[in-house]
């Protein structure tokens, strides 16, 4: 299992590093339309490297009680939404020119996964601390609702976007509230995995922001972009070490 921590992590650390020089690489580039289209194969390829990390984590957890498929599928689920985020043309003909719909169902079904995941390891806790996790998920149910209202939601929004961001973002807050409330009284990696779900949330807002708002700062790709890699990177890694 140390050895598969041990490539997890490094495959962490250069993924952000090459990220790291390819936004200095990027930054002259001031068209939107030329910069997804210089990024996104970059970009697909480190979420990419990820995947298979977190297969190596759980291949190397072997068959134990502690060991869990579902990060793992909840991470090739997270590739095909990053694949239709990332406006590939198949993606976009397949959506009906709505890729991002795509990417909200695919987000769906990998928090799903990351939810179940999370509850085999701490059902017991959340239900001997009810209180604060109901504290949690309310606040992290109202975080992503009112970023969504304020700067997110469009006039003229198509519906299926509209109710699948509801949907997402609800999901996105049942998550991070659990990983908070283990970090919060278990620590240990749990303190990795919260970290992450909550760097999940600050990737989603800005992704939104720019995506289905229209907002279109130089940064508009990278700054979701290298906080969603990190998110994945902190919740596989964080995983992987409560299998040891």
């Amino acid at each position: 299992m140390e050895h598969g921590l041990l490539f997890s992590g490094c495959a962490a650390f250069c993924v952000l590093f090459v990220f790291a020089i390819h936004w200095i690489y990027m930054l002259p580039v001031k068209d939107s339309a030329l910069r997804l289209k210089k990024s996104r194969i970059l970009y697909l390829s480190l979420s990419a490297v990820l995947v298979v990390s977190s297969f190596v984590l759980a291949a190397a957890a072997g068959t134990g009680p502690h060991t869990s498929l579902l990060i793992p599928a909840g991470c090739v689920i997270a590739l095909v939404g990053d694949w239709c985020n990332l406006q590939f043309p198949l993606a976009q003909r397949i959506t009906r020119n709505e890729p991002v719909f795509g990417g909200i169902v695919s987000f769906c079904i990998t928090q799903i996964c990351f939810l179940l995941a999370f509850r085999e390891r701490v059902s017991a806790l959340i239900d001997s601390r009810q209180g604060v996790f109901l504290v949690l998920l309310l606040f992290f149910l109202t975080l992503p609702l009112i970023v969504f209202i304020t700067r997110v939601f469009t006039k003229g929004m198509s519906r299926r976007i509209l109710l699948g961001s509801l949907l997402y973002g609800t999901l996105l807050g049942a998550m991070a509230a659990t990983a908070v409330c283990a970090a919060l009284f278990i620590r240990g990696p749990w303190l990795l995995i919260a970290s992450g779900a909550v760097l999940y949330l600050v990737s989603d807002a800005r992704l939104g922001m720019t995506t289905l708002h229209g907002y279109h700062p130089p940064n508009e790709f990278q700054i979701p972009w290298i906080t969603y890699l990190a998110a994945q990177a902190l919740i596989i890694n964080g995983f992987g070490l409560l299998s040891l």
